[in-house]
């Protein structure tokens, strides 16, 4: 089933699957979907704003250009929305967002925008970044290692723990301070 051009509101889809669906410019707002599951669905051109998609499940789903604004979406493992062979679109964008504890394990997202987001304990490890926006994103206990994260913009961004020889870091953007803590990895010590 195709829908297109629709706008959901205050959905309450709590504990749900929905399968092999397709939603072409369609807008949720203010929509629950706590620990449900979008099964083999497309999303294009889709926004979510103000929605609570904790624990949602993605398996097999395809998301291109949306965007999430103001949602609470912890614990999400993207790293299984879409077959092994096909990566997410372009422009995915997430604003001012709860991602805590979601996966975006071994991942390629170019230009991934995570703007203004919570993203405690998010795993980025293994995954491809280029030229992606963690700007003014709280990166606490967030996970790196083995990272390509060329021209990433963390301008902003703090509580990040990123290891410069462990991660492809060249041309990235940091904020002056925060990009000084990386240096503590290198057994560098600072002084005024």
């Amino acid at each position: 089933m195709h829908y297109e051009d629709m706008a959901f509101e205050q959905l309450r889809l709590n504990d749900v699957q929905i399968s092999k669906k397709t939603f072409s410019d369609c807008t949720f707002t203010q929509c629950h979907f706590n620990d449900s599951a979008f099964l083999h669905c497309q999303f294009q051109r889709c926004r979510f704003v103000d929605c609570n998609l904790s624990l949602l499940r993605v398996t097999g789903s395809q998301f291109q250009e949306v965007q999430f604004k103001r949602c609470k979406a912890i614990g999400i493992d993207w790293s299984v929305s879409v077959a092994p062979d096909i990566v997410l679109g372009p422009q995915l964008q997430f604003d001012e967002c709860q991602l805590n504890d979601c996966s975006f394990f071994a991942m390629q997202l170019s230009e991934l925008k995570l703007r203004q987001c919570q993203l405690l304990r998010a795993d980025f490890r293994e995954g491809e970044f280029i030229a992606a926006d963690f700007s003014d994103s709280n990166c606490e206990r967030a996970l790196f290692n083995r990272t390509n994260l060329t021209r990433a913009n963390f301008e902003g961004a703090e509580n990040f723990a990123i290891h410069p020889l462990e991660n492809e870091l060249s041309k990235a953007t940091f904020s002056r301070f925060e990009a000084a803590n990386m240096l503590l990895y290198l057994g560098i010590e600072l002084s005024d």
